[in-house]
């Protein structure tokens, strides 16, 4: 049964499952810019914060740009209070295959992990949702599979 399983994920990469336009934060804007453009927008818990290269840096939660004083929210920036990714366990290669991510840790905490390419650069965005519709997809009696090309289309 196994075999089965792992036959019909197989070759089910990050970035076929991945919502590929991230929404994420520069690391040199307000905070005031963050609550306003992104958290009131979005109405999201955390977001992605970016160098000017488009590289993932870790994330910022609603939290910590709340924390910030009012009246320094204009001149603090993302950088400031975001919580930098320097363990690398926020993030996956978009390369990486689909079943690489069962029982991630981080993925079950936070419910989504940051996908980059090579270079570290963002190139997506996987939510725990997306990697169980994938699976059930795959687990559907059945299935032949989800190829590399992706999941069927309905």
């Amino acid at each position: 049964m196994q075999t089965d399983f792992v036959s019909r994920i197989e070759g089910l990469r990050v970035a076929d499952v991945m919502d590929n336009e991230p929404v994420a934060i520069p690391e040199d804007a307000s905070v005031e810019r963050a609550l306003d453009e992104f958290f009131l927008r979005y109405r999201w818990a955390w977001f992605p914060v970016v160098d000017p290269t488009q590289r993932f840096l870790g994330l910022i939660e609603r939290g910590a740009a709340d924390a910030v004083p009012e009246v320094s929210r204009p001149s603090s920036t993302v950088r400031d209070v975001f919580e930098a990714d320097s363990t690398g366990t926020l993030r996956v290669r978009d390369d990486a295959p689909l079943e690489s991510l069962l029982g991630n840790d981080a993925l079950t905490r936070l419910g989504a992990l940051m996908a980059v390419d090579e270079q570290g650069h963002l190139r997506g965005v996987i939510t725990a949702d997306q990697v169980g519709r994938a699976l059930r997809r795959a687990l559907s009696p059945g299935a032949g599979g989800i190829g590399p090309d992706g999941p069927p289309q309905a």
